[in-house]
């Protein structure tokens, strides 16, 4: 990292959050808690961006909703934990709760991630945090933009207003047209884990 990344990183405040509320309906149980060479599925993806976090003097946020109880007890490390009750309404409202606590205790920046994409490690997510502090950033595999996305603290009135099942994407894209955003080329983001069958097959190319 540059002196000129460094200072900026000592002028900014940010909130690495993990979205991992979902109900893992296709998957069959709490994916969360999907067994991995180095320990469960969500807790792989703390020890990473915990990582993170820590590199760039930031905090570390988990965002959990339906199964909470069960999953808790399997989670170790320091983060901090915002629990969603209105999981069921779908993703956006685990952006919302991670928003509205980045607001909240004035963070200047708020990058995004999903617990599910295995395959990411500590540089990728960096790749992301370090595209640029003056503008937004995001991962772009597939033809899409997508998380893990770094935003700005003036996006997050409009994150805390999301609703549904389709995220930030919307967002994204209009300030990618703007040249408010850096896409990131990040092919090992499209690696996730929805189904059983797709944790098979990870654990194949382990």
């Amino acid at each position: 990292m540059s002196k000129h990344q460094l200072a900026n990183r000592n002028e900014s405040k940010t909130l690495v959050c993990i979205l991992a509320a979902g109900a893992s309906r296709r998957f069959g149980a709490p994916k969360q808690l999907a067994k991995l060479a180095s320990g469960n599925l969500l807790q792989c993806s703390i020890n990473t961006l915990a990582q993170v976090a820590s590199q760039v003097n930031g905090d570390l946020a988990l965002v959990l909703g339906a199964n909470e109880m069960q999953i808790k007890p399997h989670l170790k490390g320091h983060f901090i934990l915002l629990s969603n009750l209105h999981w069921q309404s779908g993703m956006a409202s685990s952006i919302v709760c991670a928003a509205r606590y980045a607001e909240q205790h004035h963070y200047t920046h708020l990058l995004i991630c999903l617990a599910d994409q295995v395959a990411l490690t500590a540089t990728d997510y960096l790749t992301v945090l370090n595209a640029s502090r003056c503008r937004r950033a995001a991962a772009y595999y597939q033809h899409r933009l997508a998380a893990p996305a770094l935003f700005l603290a003036e996006d997050y009135a409009h994150l805390a207003g999301l609703t549904g099942d389709t995220g930030a994407k919307q967002l994204l894209r209009r300030h990618y047209r703007n040249g408010q955003l850096i896409a990131c080329a990040l092919p090992r983001a499209s690696i996730d884990i929805d189904t059983q069958d797709q944790l098979i097959s990870w654990q194949n190319k382990l």
